[in-house]
């Protein structure tokens, strides 16, 4: 009697478990997709930034945009006059690249999200303090891709930053024009408003900002 209680409980078992595979699987059909782990995995993985690191060169390398904003454009080279542009600053004044013509320039583009750059920002808030009288730090936020001003704001209030800070609002100039995708970046710009030295993708320390001040001419 009870080998025929537990054969009839293993048998009804094996029909649920029967049932249950036929049941997900057309559900699983009519969703179009097979139902396996990796499927499952996949459903509930979520939408987030994309943050892929780079073998290159020690930062990281957000996604390139979904719309058309980066599509063929040219990158800016070596020796090239630096594309030029007029920004908002973060303290409401109108910034032109061009009228720096004269000073070397650290163009930094960057954003509060991106933990490089807030790794980078106190060395390059140093760096700054230490040779303001030979260049021009720049830090360009990509603004567009923020939560507000607001809040960019009060990023460089808690860090102490005194340089310009210009708000990329739309991020043509981020995109189009010196195509960042990886930030931080940095575009070193000589007296004569060229592009003399290769940009770097990554953040620096206070002694790697020194080398590319002595190479600007």
């Amino acid at each position: 009697m009870i080998k025929r209680l537990f054969a009839v409980t293993v048998l009804l078992l094996m029909i649920g478990f029967v049932i249950y595979s036929f049941t997900k699987e057309k559900t699983a059909a009519e969703k179009g997709y097979s139902f396996t782990e990796e499927n499952t995995a996949a459903e509930k993985k979520e939408e987030l930034p994309v943050e892929v690191e780079d073998e290159s060169f020690d930062g990281v390398i957000w996604a390139t945009p979904e719309d058309d904003r980066a599509v063929e454009v040219s990158s800016v080279k070596v020796q090239d006059i630096a594309p030029d542009f007029t920004l908002e600053t973060l303290s409401g004044e109108s910034l032109t690249l061009s009228d720096l013509k004269g000073k070397k320039v650290f163009l930094n583009f960057w954003a509060t999200w991106c933990t490089y750059c807030i790794d980078e920002m106190p060395a390059m808030q140093q760096f700054y303090e230490d040779h303001k009288d030979e260049l021009v730090v720049l830090g360009l936020n990509a603004t567009g891709s923020e939560k507000s001003v607001k809040e960019v704001k009060s990023f460089v209030e808690d860090l102490g930053v005194t340089f310009p800070i210009a708000l990329d609002k739309d991020l043509d100039v981020t995109y189009n024009k010196y195509q960042a995708f990886g930030l931080p970046t940095t575009y070193f710009i000589n007296t004569k408003g060229e592009v003399q030295l290769p940009k770097h993708v990554g953040p620096m320390d206070i002694e790697l900002m020194t080398e590319k001040l002595k190479e600007l001419e």
